[in-house]
């Protein structure tokens, strides 16, 4: 078969059978490449999209009247072979009206004015051989000899008639040509538009014909609710999001995600608490309630509404006690909201719900959350105490040194660097440490520390 690009990204399929009501062998025979063509949507099944070229398919009024045309067509020009020309149109006409009566009570209105045009075409088109035919007769006989110096033709009105006929018949024929030159003009530029695939949806129908090859696609129905946003038109919005939701398959996990945080997020701007919340009970039940908590929150966050996420936080720390990000999570909050007692109590309470091991890893997290948003010497204290309990665990010690760094404690780096390395660590943490030394003289000190760090670590190593 054939395949026919209906706009951006959706391209559909025209199977051999479906290309002519008649037996076609190849598609060349009715189509070319970079065709226009009309087609109907014969199916859609996971995507694909079947399509058909049949006149029957397309317009079944058009077919019948098409076959009907040319039986009458073909009847009257055996009669015309038999019988003369004034009878045959006679009982062309009179077939013509017994086909529009007959048929009166099957075709709808808009048949009924294309079979009454044709009758009157016809009539129009034999008064105006009977009247030639008089034009003709009347000049081949010799006109009566007047005295007088007015002459007076008979054919003359006739004629001047016929021109004046003639000439509004090319002026209406030159401007059928020109409406159809600029109708099919227009449908041209229209079909190139959807063709674009850089071109941005503008309308509902544009989101559609795309949504239609891209159903799962989170991305297209969230523009699609911005567009109706846009408008003010917040309930078609809702609704769109609804239908993504219905759309989406069930194992495109993150792509639901992403909508139902799209959904959050429209009702927290424009819709109520009783709203928001109803959306966010549908979101914990079909997603991983953890991540809806935390998206949540972090839309509150956005919005400027700390209090809601703040009791947010007070939940999941009681929900998922045993997870060390909401603790940190909520640590962090507290800190940038500028509630550091709040934060360190949030500490000790994490410690009575964390296992042993994953206090080192808090403990490290609240020391960086005292460099960056509270008090640095705070933050040097719970370093120190972890230096001092797991001396050997060099991730301590970098991380310490890094955050000294970015205060610009130089000299205070250099102390944690000669302690770290004096202590009785594996050949490869103290060639880590001596090498991250190194680098820090050569970016803050001087060539002559550099040399002497060098000389140290040659000896030890």
């Amino acid at each position: 078969g054939i395949f026919v690009k209906l706009g951006p990204d959706v391209i559909g399929r025209v199977m051999l059978k479906n290309l002519s009501d008649q037996y076609v062998q190849n598609y060349e025979s009715c189509v070319n490449v970079g065709d226009l063509v009309r087609a109907k949507v014969v199916e859609i099944n996971n995507g694909r999209i079947e399509l058909s070229l049949r006149l029957s398919d397309i317009d079944e009024s058009a077919g019948l009247r098409y076959k009907k045309l040319k039986e009458l067509q073909r009847k009257g020009r055996k009669r015309r072979k038999n019988m003369p020309s004034e009878s045959t149109e006679e009982e062309e006409e009179e077939e013509l009206v017994e086909m529009s009566e007959g048929e009166s009570d099957t075709m709808d209105q808009q048949e009924i004015e294309e079979k009454e045009s044709v009758l009157e075409d016809t009539k129009r088109l034999k008064k105006k051989r009977k009247l030639e035919d008089k034009e003709e007769d009347s000049c081949s006989m010799t006109p009566l000899p007047v005295t007088g110096g007015w002459d007076y033709n008979p054919s003359n009105d006739t004629i001047e008639e016929r021109d004046d006929e003639d000439t509004n018949e090319v002026i209406s024929k030159k401007k059928s040509k020109r409406q159809k030159k600029a109708i099919k003009k227009a449908e041209e530029l229209q079909e190139h538009s959807l063709m674009d695939t850089s071109r941005l949806p503008q309308s509902a129908d544009d989101f559609d014909r795309l949504l239609v090859a891209n159903p799962n696609s989170s991305s297209l129905w969230l523009q699609y609710m911005a567009f109706y946003l846009h408008t003010a038109e917040v309930d078609k919005a809702r609704a769109t999001a609804e239908r993504g939701l219905a759309a989406i398959s069930f194992r495109e996990e993150d792509e639901k995600l992403n909508l139902w945080v799209g959904f959050l997020n429209l009702e927290n701007m424009y819709g109520d608490s009783e709203s928001l919340d109803q959306v966010f009970k549908r979101a914990l039940q079909q997603n991983d309630q953890f991540e809806i908590y935390t998206r949540l929150i972090d839309i509150h966050v956005t919005s400027n509404k700390p209090e809601y996420a703040d009791q947010l936080y007070q939940i999941m720390c009681k929900k998922f006690s045993s997870n060390i990000q909401v603790w940190s999570q909520y640590g962090r909050f507290l800190m940038e909201q500028g509630k550091a007692d709040l934060a360190r109590k949030i500490l000790q309470r994490s410690f009575k719900s964390l296992t042993k091991k994953q206090h080192i890893d808090i403990t490290k997290q609240f020391a960086q959350f005292e460099f960056k948003y509270g008090e640095m010497e705070r933050g040097c204290t719970l370093f120190e105490n972890l230096v001092s309990s797991y001396p050997r665990k060099v991730d301590i010690w970098s991380v310490y040194i890094d955050m000294l760094t970015k205060k610009g404690e130089m000299d205070r780096v250099r102390d944690v660097f000669e302690r770290a390395v004096s202590l009785k660590l594996s050949s490869v943490k103290k060639q880590f440490l001596y090498k991250r030394y190194i680098e820090f003289e050569r970016k803050h000190g001087t060539q002559s520390l550099v040399e002497t760090v060098q000389a140290k670590s040659q000896a030890l190593l």
